[in-house]
């Protein structure tokens, strides 16, 4: 609604104590529910300067929300934004500079709300399953790790049943019911020296659903309209477990001296055909080691299995390293940058080498619960997200320790003889 206002402008100018005489100026508001403010009117001096600025009611505030220029015949227009004070009811100001001000004789009042039409109910679907067990739930969003992230509204959700007390080893899901069309992530961890046998999953009318293995323990299937029971049993692992060969009592490497650190660690590798010297007499102990050289070490420890192809776009076929990447790559102990390379030829880093063992230790089924606090190391932070969890587990088992008392150096290269180091604590501690 525009509500017309009318005010008489006084004005009166004080030059060397003589007067002026006064200007009548006529002005016009209107102010809407958005806070737009148009004023127009005349009775102004030609080209004179004028301020405007609006009241509140209320608390008697002054704001400057604008000014502009009077025309050569007297006229003044001026729309603009009331801001923050849309809504209120207000007075304004329009002050010259040689005329003094106008005020409103009454505030501007806001135009009425126009009713929003109410929003139309969709009619409720009926439940063609009105029987089956329903569990709502909240779902969170954004979540990272243990984080809840964002709470959404809940959604029909149906139960999932998991089995308890498995017999060598345990079976667990992050929620205990889904939506229909979620993707759910089936835990199955076997104990040391077991591996999975059989893993199912059907819907209430005792069809089988489609469980992909994702590698490290976890599987996936689709949530069906309805409640899913989990099924899953374990059996002794078949994999082939690390062949322990006598170790020879002398090493042809001139640069390994008797009683070195790592003397007796390059001679367990080298005895069990893990390492090889870079010469027939050097090992080159300070040199350090590459990402595609741990993973051949553990693939001749697997005793070199049957490979496909890696799908890393820097692991073509033939290299010295293919096989052992491909096969590392297909059982969830590596997966690369994430920008489809594996860097076969970087330089490992230690946080790197603790989470590769760690992913190799769970493929065989090897105990992984060891875990300590890295706190005491002033470079803790510098552990990167993906390897906290096997920078913990290496430095309670005493693969990984310290550079020195304070310094862990997670993103520091291993050298040769801190793997021969790794690798034989990896066996001696993990493996037995």
């Amino acid at each position: 609604m525009k509500k017309q206002l009318t005010a008489l402008f006084l004005s009166f100018v004080l030059c060397l104590g003589l007067c002026v005489p006064a200007f009548a100026a006529e002005l016009t508001g209107t102010y809407d529910k958005d806070g737009n403010l148009t004023i127009s009117g005349g009775g102004f001096q030609a080209n004179e300067d004028v301020f405007i600025t609006i009241k509140d009611k209320n608390s008697g505030e002054l704001v400057n929300i604008g000014a502009g220029t009077a025309g050569e015949d007297g006229s003044f227009n001026w729309s603009g934004s009331a801001g923050d004070k849309k809504g209120e009811d207000l007075n304004f100001n329009a002050s010259g500079a040689t005329t003094g001000k106008v005020e409103t004789s009454e505030p501007f009042e806001k135009k009425p709300e126009e009713p929003t039409p109410p929003t139309p109910t969709p009619p409720t679907k009926p439940d063609p399953k009105p029987d089956r067990p329903v569990i709502d739930y909240p779902i969170y969003d954004g979540g990272n790790g243990g984080s809840e992230g964002t709470k959404k509204p809940s959604v029909k959700t149906y139960a999932i049943s998991v089995p308890s007390n498995v017999a060598h080893g345990t079976v667990s899901v992050l929620w205990p019911s889904a939506a229909w069309g979620d993707t759910v992530t089936i835990t199955a961890t076997p104990e040391a020296g077991y591996e999975l046998d059989t893993l199912t999953v059907t819907d209430k009318a005792g069809n089988e659903l489609t469980v992909t293995d994702r590698g490290n323990n976890k599987y996936t299937f689709v949530m069906p309209e309805g409640e899913v029971s989990i099924q899953a049993s374990f059996k002794v692992s078949e994999k082939k477990q690390p062949t322990i060969t006598t170790l020879p009592a002398t090493i042809p490497f001139k640069d390994v001296a008797p009683g070195s650190w790592y003397y007796d660690a390059v001679r367990f590798v080298y005895g069990k055909g893990m390492m090889n010297g870079t010469s027939p007499t050097a090992f080159s102990p300070n040199a350090t080691t590459s990402r595609g050289m741990i993973v051949t070490i553990l693939y001749r420890l697997e005793g070199e299995p049957a490979a496909g192809t890696a799908s890393f776009t820097d692991v073509p076929a033939g290299q010295w390293y293919s096989k052992a990447v491909a096969w590392a790559a297909q059982n969830g102990i590596v997966d690369g940058y994430g920008s489809g390379a594996f860097g076969p030829n970087d330089n490992i880093t230690r946080e790197q080498m603790a989470a590769i063992l760690y992913r190799y230790a769970s493929y065989k089924g090897y105990s992984v619960t060891a875990s300590s606090s890295t706190s005491s190391y002033s470079d803790a932070s510098q552990i990167s997200s993906y390897a906290q969890t096997a920078m913990s587990w290496a430095n309670a088992t005493g693969l990984i320790t310290g550079t020195s008392s304070t310094t862990l150096a997670p993103k520091g290269n291993a050298t040769r003889a801190q793997a021969a180091m790794i690798l034989m604590r990896f066996c001696e501690v993990v493996v037995g």
